[in-house]
């Protein structure tokens, strides 16, 4: 079990607290004058036809990938991408079973996920996993693998449309093996490299080309689950009260950074670097997730989600994926160790 969780706690340790709130995805109605094949007549009473929608799930389908571009409109942004997950070979076999089994929310959500053929899923099946849209669906879209020069080494997939592709690429912060060029109708490039940061964010570029579609709340909910199912607990406060804990030195953004968080009866005192909060707090357990809520019922709480290990000698906090409107705006997981009590 050591060894299991070694694995996933050195993925899990590399991920900063907080995502930014991703923009709503708005679909707008497509009007039409002409009766679709989706639409049947039906006699009224008064024996005036009536045009009622029949859905067959492809206009779900439609409206999802048009919300996703729609969202870029107005925007500099010329392409969507997600990260999606990293698994061994064995598991992305069928990839598009996989993503649905791990993200079921964000695939049900964009039920175009789903359709997306093997011609278009893209590179090595050991790799992570990322979904990339253009926003122009008449983009010319390159995916290239680049050696360690940054020379391109193969031509993985080209083609004049902007279609929705999957493409797995490096799950290394120091690689770049895989690059993306997309140029739109308009003659506006691109040229993309998906990754994580070393926060675990998606790369993004200052110029805003990219729009980062990542479901950060829901990865977060599937590692909580997956903690739990390795005998991590819920904490109770007498888990927690006259204890010290310390994520020790890490690599956020490029910098160091060391959190560590210590709990009297009442009160929680946070340190990141420089920075130091001290509040009182509250242990809060709903639908199986225990949450550290800071400020608690006041206008001001904010909240992380927390388990604590078998033994009592690590702690996991994460941004809480359960409350958006009251999630902390600095780290989106980390682990963390016993130091004092």
């Amino acid at each position: 079990m050591k060894k299991v969780l070694s694995g996933m706690l050195a993925l899990i340790i590399c991920m900063s607290l907080f995502v930014g709130c991703t923009k709503d995805i708005k679909q707008q109605p497509i009007e039409t004058n002409e009766i679709s094949d989706t639409e049947e007549i039906v006699d009224t009473e008064e024996g005036e036809a009536d045009i009622t929608p029949t859905s067959d799930g492809k206009d779900d389908i439609a409206a999802s990938l048009m919300g996703v571009r729609q969202s870029m409109i107005g925007t500099p942004a010329m392409v969507a991408v997600a990260y999606l997950g990293t698994a061994d070979s064995s598991e992305t076999a069928d990839t598009l079973n996989w993503v649905k089994k791990i993200l079921p929310e964000f695939t049900g959500n964009l039920p175009f996920i789903a359709e997306i053929d093997e011609s278009h899923i893209i590179g090595d099946r050991h790799l992570s996993l990322y979904l990339i849209v253009p926003c122009d669906v008449n983009a010319s879209v390159a995916v290239n693998r680049v050696d360690e020069n940054g020379e391109v080494a193969e031509v993985l997939y080209r083609s004049d449309y902007g279609d929705p592709i999957l493409v797995y690429a490096s799950n290394s912060v120091d690689t770049l093996d895989t690059e993306i060029n997309i140029v739109d109708s308009d003659g506006n490039e691109l040229s993309y490299a998906p990754k994580l940061n070393d926060m675990s964010y998606l790369t993004q570029y200052s110029d805003l080309s990219v729009y980062d579609l990542t479901p950060y709340a829901e990865i977060l909910s599937r590692e909580y689950a997956e903690l739990q199912s390795y005998s991590w607990n819920l904490p109770l406060e007498a888990d927690v009260v006259d204890t010290s804990w310390s994520s020790g030195w890490l690599v956020r953004n490029g910098e160091l950074s060391k959190y560590d968080i210590s709990f009297s009866e009442n009160t929680a005192y946070i340190q990141h670097n420089e920075d130091s909060l001290e509040a009182p707090y509250k242990l809060i357990t709903e639908e199986g997730v225990c949450m550290l809520r800071l400020y608690p019922d006041t206008d001001d709480q904010r909240s992380f989600c927390m388990l604590i290990s078998d033994e009592n000698d690590s702690v996991y906090l994460s941004q809480d994926f359960k409350n958006s409107s009251i999630h902390c705006d600095e780290l989106l997981s980390v682990l963390m160790t016993r130091t004092y009590g």
